[in-house]
């Protein structure tokens, strides 16, 4: 594909669609100039096409990579912090991030020694506490330490962003602001004085996104924040939404109805479900069948993934006196004492 059709120039920012192989095939980059030199928002997974789309994407708005001061990520997964460290090494520039997404991605990204070793045991808990099986768990700690976690190496510096920090683009004040739902730490730039948000990964064009970061959290109710996120960026009332995958988006409160709607059909469902004490992992696969034939057939991240969300919503479903929990072994059963025989 030809570079110049993936580089797109809207409001006086670039955008810039990385590609990557993962099933949601390409996200969002963005090049913006700020008070003192130029400012990257995320980046993509670092592979050598992200690094060509980078160096069109400079050439493209005519500066060199020593113009680049500033590299914001959004969250820590690696289409958006991956070329991070590359980034940097080209420009000089800090990279920021929030705090507690820092800090997560030194516990289950940044790993040292034993890549394998070291993954397992920080992510061995959760595997028990939700019934992942240890196969499954095996499973994922290859993928993530072989096919995931080569893709965003550790930058040599990192700072923390805070909430309402302000950051000048194309010279206007955003803030930051951290809006977990997708990561525990995931931050948003928000201008107020015209309307434009850098939304990260809350959602996308299409509307769906995964709400949980399982396991790589310390979120126990992540839909609770994900459903607070969608009602402080419906406060804020956008004029754009620039996401971290799809196009541009100016007019979100029906994406943001089919959110809703999606997630309160699937807490129904799991509520009915619950009755008997049952895990998370004899749970999930009977409301998300896990594709077994494609490009990603029995995909280990489709699993990973589901864990999490189901996990999710039924915390929430905790939280919210529908059901009940229990632990035994080491694991959470999940129950309804009004339907148990």
């Amino acid at each position: 594909m030809n570079n110049s059709s993936l580089i797109e120039k809207n409001n006086g920012i670039y955008i810039i669609r990385q590609q990557m192989p993962y099933p949601l095939k390409e996200n969002n980059a963005y090049l913006a100039e700020t008070e003192k030199g130029w400012a990257v928002i995320d980046l993509g997974i670092d592979i050598p096409q992200t690094r060509e789309l980078w160096n069109a994407a400079i050439e493209t708005a005519g500066i060199t990579f020593s113009a680049i001061k500033k590299i914001i990520v959004t969250h820590c997964h690696p289409d958006h912090l991956g070329a991070a460290a590359w980034m940097q090494r080209m420009t000089g520039a800090t990279v920021y991030m929030s705090k507690i997404d820092m800090d997560n991605a030194s516990t289950y990204v940044f790993l040292k020694g034993d890549k394998q070793a070291c993954y397992e045991k920080v992510i061995s808990d959760a595997a028990v506490k939700y019934d992942f099986g240890q196969e499954k768990t095996g499973r994922l700690v290859i993928d993530w330490c072989d096919n995931v976690v080569p893709f965003f190496p550790e930058p040599e510096y990192i700072e923390p962003l805070c909430e309402d920090e302000e950051i000048i683009l194309n010279n206007s004040l955003y803030r930051v602001k951290i809006l977990p739902g997708h990561t525990d730490g995931q931050i948003v730039l928000w201008c107020k004085e015209n309307g434009t948000l850098y939304s990260g990964d809350i959602f996308a064009e299409k509307g769906y996104l995964h709400f949980a970061d399982w396991p790589n959290t310390n979120n126990e109710n992540p839909l609770k924040d994900f459903f607070t996120s969608l009602q402080i960026i419906e406060e804020m009332n956008p004029v754009i939404i620039y996401p971290g995958h799809g196009r541009p988006v100016t007019s979100y409160r029906e994406i943001f109805s089919k959110l809703r709607h999606r997630h309160n059909k699937l807490l129904g469902i799991f509520e009915s479900l619950i009755a008997e004490p049952v895990t998370v992992g004899r749970l999930y696969e009977k409301v998300f069948p896990v594709p077994q034939t494609g490009e990603f057939g029995d995909y280990i991240h489709y699993h990973r993934v589901l864990m999490g969300e189901t996990a999710g919503y039924l915390n929430y479903l905790v939280s919210r006196g529908k059901i009940s929990v229990k632990t035994e072994d080491g694991m959470l059963l999940y129950f309804n004492p009004g339907k148990a025989e």
